[in-house]
């Protein structure tokens, strides 16, 4: 993003920084509260819309032509991602034994990891020598697929929600 917004916005480096900064105040403001409904809410609902604000601001970049229009797609992604990672996190813990949370973690942020240096370093390529718009569409796509794939097949791992976040009907008794 910061080097399309450099070569395709014509963006300085101070508007990229305050662009970032939007971002993460957008989600550091909104992660908490997100967490909390998530609790309350169940997890698979602010996933899906998450994942969908998050998709949707992302693909709307590649229209951005001006530094404000930046600065709304970034908080709308990013305010996307308030929204679904605490939900994410919850719902890995939600299926893991306890004594197993730790080790999976840290394997999940390993794997994390990886696929970030991994898809940069695509991403990348696809800027030099694809186009400036295809990273953003295949980052955009991904997080798509990855919402449709949460949408059509996982259950929701919140205890008393069923896949619609509302409280599950409770068990019949024999």
């Amino acid at each position: 993003l910061l080097m399309y917004w450099a070569d395709n916005v014509r963006m300085s480096l101070t508007e990229m920084g305050v662009a970032m900064s939007i971002g993460m105040v957008t989600m550091a403001v909104g992660t908490l509260p997100f967490g909390s409904l998530s609790d309350k809410w169940g997890r698979k609902p602010l996933i899906l819309l998450g994942g969908a604000l998050m998709a949707a601001g992302l693909a709307a970049m590649v229209l951005a032509t001006e530094t404000w229009h930046v600065y709304i797609l970034v908080a709308v992604s990013d305010f996307g991602a308030a929204m679904s990672n605490p939900s994410v996190g919850a719902m890995l813990g939600d299926v893991m034994r306890q004594e197993e949370r730790g080790r999976v973690m840290g394997a999940y942020q390993t794997v994390q990891g990886i696929g970030n240096i991994i898809g940069f370093s695509a991403l990348g390529i696809l800027y030099e020598y694809v186009s400036h718009e295809t990273p953003i569409l295949v980052c955009a796509t991904a997080l798509a697929l990855a919402t449709a794939i949460i949408a059509l097949f996982v259950k929701e791992t919140h205890a008393g929600k069923d896949d619609s976040g509302r409280a599950a009907a409770p068990a019949s008794q024999p």
